[in-house]
């Protein structure tokens, strides 16, 4: 099942083979489902040739369209049938579904697994071999991009597209990030394991760090973008270079050369299949048993950020100051912070008062620095100018 916003609504995109007072649901598998009435309404059936009543993979929202992706090779509604290529596209003001291609292009040769919105633009990935199927279709594998009006293959000067199935796609303003069972991207010019990066100026395909998994079928099943950092979910044990064992979830942060470990990682035999952040957490389901060591169902959470408690000590008075931003305390304080950085501490005496020290988790009297990989304590102590006067004299 796929659920996204859609206009207030939400809109549903799955086999249905439950039944209610409203009859059975197992022809409905798009609807738009309004929460504020709790009312349903079905706007297509899908079906297909080979996996009928048709297979829906992924739906997508831009402006007054709704994409839907998977495979299928006809969409119905009270207008008749529509022949298709394993996506359609639903208007809410003509209320009527088209094919997304031009000039007698229909979809996609291949199978969709997954679609992302960036701006106007549809990126498409799957097990695809051409974009706008039929008279006029675009060389495209794995990967294409719908315009509105066009298709369009990922190129770049060393050739396009990659060399095995996308399952997984995100983007930040600069790059589309794909994931999925590949060696390489660009044509077999450019080696990127499992996962890499696209330019979203058309600049160039690259490789994303150290790559992902080492066996045959380990697959990147889920990306997402979260502040500074993409993470990236599936069946994968290691890095592709064996450097790092990862637990099938990793994150990487733009210009690491390696990929970060996220925590004790998942059970030897899970499959990450969607990642969600949601305030400081990351919820991740798939198949999963064993989330670190605590025994786990089909879902679990890790905590994004984590605690730097401050206490400031002694009888003088001063501030400290981190970098990244987060703390600006001159009393006692807590700031979340991101997982595996360096935090600069730097404390500022104040008037008739001096640095006396560190204690907790850094020591001397210089600036602290905090390798942030788990919940850190740190003391600052200021000392009264005066007590260090009096002290003279006893």
């Amino acid at each position: 099942m796929e659920v996204k916003e859609f206009h207030g609504k939400l809109a549903i995109a799955a086999y249905f083979g439950d039944s209610n007072s409203s009859g059975p649901l197992n022809e409905h598998h798009v609807l738009l489902w309004d929460p504020s009435t709790s009312t349903r309404e079905s706007i297509g059936d899908l079906t297909d040739a080979t996996f009928a009543p048709g297979l829906t993979r992924d739906i997508a929202v831009i402006g007054d369209d709704l994409y839907v992706g998977g495979v299928f090779s006809s969409v119905t509604d009270q207008h008749g049938t529509l022949e298709v290529n394993d996506i359609a596209r639903w208007n809410r003001v003509t209320r009527r579904w088209s094919v997304v291609g031009s000039d007698g292009g229909n979809g996609i040769d291949g199978q969709i697994m997954v679609l992302q919105p960036v701006g106007e633009d549809l990126f498409v990935g799957g097990s695809i071999f051409h974009a706008n199927a039929g008279p006029g279709q675009v060389e495209a594998h794995h990967v294409a991009r719908w315009d509105g009006q066009q298709w369009h293959a990922l190129v770049a000067p060393e050739g396009e597209g990659a060399n095995g199935p996308v399952y997984s796609i995100a983007a930040d303003d600069q790059y589309l990030y794909v994931g999925g069972r590949f060696q390489t991207v660009a044509g077999v010019q450019v080696p990127a394991v499992r996962i890499a990066r696209w330019r979203l100026d058309g600049g160039a395909w690259e490789a994303v760090a150290n790559g992902l998994g080492t066996h045959s079928d380990d697959t990147v099943h889920a990306l997402m973008i979260e502040g500074d950092w993409l993470y990236a979910g599936g069946r994968f044990e290691h890095s592709a270079d064996q450097a790092q064992t990862l637990g099938h979830v990793a994150r990487w942060k733009p210009g690491d050369p390696q990929w970060s470990t996220m925590g004790d990682g998942l059970g030897p035999f899970s499959r990450v299949q969607k990642l969600l952040a949601q305030a400081d957490q990351l919820y991740v389901a798939g198949s999963i048993s064993l989330a670190g060591t605590n025994s786990s169902r089909s879902i679990a959470r890790y905590q994004l950020r984590g605690a730097l408690d401050l206490s400031i000590a002694g009888r003088g008075t001063g501030r400290v100051i981190s970098a990244p931003a987060g703390i600006n305390c001159a009393s006692n304080c807590v700031a979340q912070f991101e997982w595996d950085q360096d935090i600069t501490l730097t404390a500022q005496a104040g008037a008739s008062s001096t640095f006396a020290g560190w204690s907790g988790d850094c020591a001397g009297a210089g600036t602290c620095v905090v390798q942030f990989d788990r919940a850190r304590f740190v003391q600052a102590t200021f000392d009264s100018e005066a007590d260090l006067f009096a002290n003279d004299f006893e």
